[in-house]
């Protein structure tokens, strides 16, 4: 099957995706040149710029499985351009790349399980993820540290990015599809919204900061 899908494209569809810096051997090359010729051109360059900006050029050597796990993950993150999905997810998408990359552990499965989740969150919810990141709001058992992350977290986010307390805790409810909030009652502590990390959050996040994405989507 890959020797097959050599043989539809043109040679110089290699040459293309090797200047735009993706991995172009064996089969990471087909999946990607197939996927190219599939992708609207605007969406292919705003997504191979970003995995050249983020995961960057240079893989090294690549045994035959690592190679096999790197066209999934390259297969999964052109799908997902190709849909239109936002910059700051896919900026997101290649830095759980990039991470793998520096971990040299490329799981492809790992990658889908994530970019199932990480594709579909919306530019306010990867801001509450991002502020609430950056306030180390991760997994505390006392309701007086949750609700005083929470509080900072509302004060930097409304009303430049929610409109109000009820814009905020919905999506602060919205988020606990993906495991990475969990929304708590702490009414006695100066927070009507509290709200924290997990751990599944934790384990993203040693991969991908969420840090940032919000002010780069505006650029």
């Amino acid at each position: 099957m890959i020797e097959l899908l050599k043989t539809m494209l043109p040679a110089a569809m290699g040459d293309a995706l090797t200047a735009q810096g993706f991995p172009v051997t064996g089969l990471a090359a087909a999946s990607f040149a197939y996927a190219l010729n599939a992708l609207v051109p605007k969406r292919m360059k705003s997504a191979a710029d970003i995995w050249v900006q983020i995961v960057g050029r240079d893989w090294g050597a690549l045994s035959e499985e690592q190679e096999e796990e790197l066209a999934s993950i390259v297969d999964t993150f052109l799908q997902i351009a190709r849909k239109g999905t936002a910059k700051a997810n896919l900026r997101l998408l290649a830095r759980i790349v990039a991470g793998q990359k520096a971990a040299r552990a490329l799981k492809a499965d790992e990658f889908l399980y994530y970019a199932d989740l990480l594709a579909s969150l919306s530019h306010e919810e990867i801001c509450l993820l991002g502020t609430l990141q950056k306030h180390n709001g991760i997994d505390k058992p006392d309701f007086r540290d949750i609700a005083k992350t929470a509080k900072l977290v509302m004060d930097e986010l409304i009303p430049s990015v929610f409109a109000s307390k009820a814009d905020f805790a919905a999506t602060s409810q919205a988020l606990t599809r993906t495991g990475f909030v969990i929304r708590t009652v702490a009414s006695n502590y100066d927070c009507d919204e509290p709200c924290y990390l997990t751990p599944l959050f934790e384990k993203v996040s040693k991969l991908a900061s969420f840090q940032g994405l919000y002010e780069q989507s505006a650029q």
